[in-house]
């Protein structure tokens, strides 16, 4: 299983703040990852998770379209952030 999860104007825009993706034998690329999000929760909410300001998270660490994602990995997507 993959958890996945959407925080703050995300999560608000997709309406979902988590979910649990089965996962296959082989690691999956991000976007191939954000693929299977799209069959699940729409093309419009994959759209804002392929921006290129949106912050992917892999095991709490920044990862990029090609990062692979394995069975029991936590995948987790941000707004921008700012500051002031």
């Amino acid at each position: 299983m993959i958890k996945v999860l959407f925080f703050a104007s995300l999560r608000e825009r997709i309406g979902c703040g988590s979910l649990i993706l089965q996962s296959e034998s082989q690691p999956l690329a991000m976007d191939s990852l954000i693929d299977l999000l799209a069959a699940k929760l729409g093309e419009e909410a994959a759209a804002l998770l392929r921006q290129d300001n949106t912050v992917v998270a892999l095991n709490h660490r920044t990862a990029d379209a090609g990062a692979q994602v394995y069975d029991g990995d936590e995948v987790a997507f941000y707004p921008p952030v700012t500051g002031g």
